[in-house]
């Protein structure tokens, strides 16, 4: 699920984008299983609401991405700046939503851009 947001690099175009969890899924969803092990505690309500919280993405750049990932999710100490989708001009959205998010985010629709064909 997209959330809106996008780094300001990444409407710049310069550089590979990435579709970033920026709540850390594949983090959360080992801590969450190894806990469940480790107590004999299976929720199975509980690991599908993890999966639905985490699945949010952001658009940064790759270097974003992996600045992030060392910076263990925390955008300021990444150096990311992130801005909203209704922000962005027509042409940016248009390029960002058939690059990124048609096909690849289940509500992809919401942010089509208004005239898109």
């Amino acid at each position: 699920m997209f959330t809106g947001r996008v780094s300001k690099r990444a409407s710049c175009f310069e550089e590979e984008l990435r579709l970033e969890h920026f709540l850390r899924i594949q983090t959360t969803l080992t801590q969450l299983v190894k806990r469940h092990l480790t107590d004999d505690y299976r929720d199975a309500q509980e690991f599908i609401e993890t999966i639905k919280r985490c699945e949010q993405v952001h658009i940064v750049t790759r270097s974003e991405n992996y600045a992030a990932m060392k910076a263990k999710g925390d955008y300021q100490d990444a150096g990311i700046e992130l801005v909203d989708w209704s922000s962005l001009d027509y042409e940016t959205q248009s390029k960002l939503w058939e690059k990124m998010l048609r096909g690849k985010v289940a509500n992809h629709d919401e942010y089509r851009p208004r005239g898109y064909s």
